[in-house]
């Protein structure tokens, strides 16, 4: 006889257990917390259980090391420009910008949850001015901040901003597209 507990009975007696501390420490919900534990114990399914619905959902699309990177350099793109206004450049198309607009909450949320979670959290690049609180831009903005870290990547990723640098930056917030429409 093994007095080892298979993995899926420990997984439910340690999320019950959490349930019902939950039900001690959030006593304005006390009720459904001692019901979350009931049905752990009873072996409902996942899917019924709080928040299951939420963590399987970001399951399927999980951020990466790569996703976080990319968020941190455009955070750097937008923190290089920024000194960049501090040193007095300004961008040469009036429809240049440095202050960071933030991800698609609808489309690129795990980026924006991410961006967030760097600046509120770890306190990274606090100092970042902000298009929206939030951090939610409204519009998709991952292809445009991957156009702008390619051309820093090209400058060799200086953490130091010139005139070239700044330059660059700003006319790669331009859709290549619509380029030739911009000079």
């Amino acid at each position: 006889m093994t007095n080892d507990i298979p993995d899926s009975l420990f997984k439910r007696m340690l999320l019950a257990s959490q349930y019902r501390i939950l039900s001690h420490l959030d006593t304005t919900c006390a009720d459904f917390w001692r019901g979350a534990a009931e049905r752990t114990v009873q072996g409902w399914p996942v899917e019924d259980l709080p928040d299951a619905e939420i963590i399987l959902a970001y399951q399927g699309d999980a951020l990466t090391r790569s996703d976080q990177q990319f968020v941190l350099d455009a955070l750097n793109v937008f923190e290089l420009l920024q000194d960049g206004i501090a040193q007095g450049y300004k961008p040469k198309r009036p429809n240049g910008f440095t202050a960071f607009p933030g991800f698609d909450g609808n489309n690129e949320s795990k980026l924006l949850n991410y961006a967030r979670h760097a600046v509120e959290q770890e306190h990274r690049f606090e100092s970042v001015e902000r298009s929206a609180d939030d951090f939610n831009a409204h519009m998709p903005t991952a292809e445009l901040y991957q156009r702008m870290i390619s051309t820093w990547e090209r400058h060799g990723r200086s953490y130091r901003i010139d005139q070239s640098l700044f330059d660059a930056l700003i006319d790669a917030q331009i859709h290549p597209s619509m380029a030739r429409h911009a000079d």
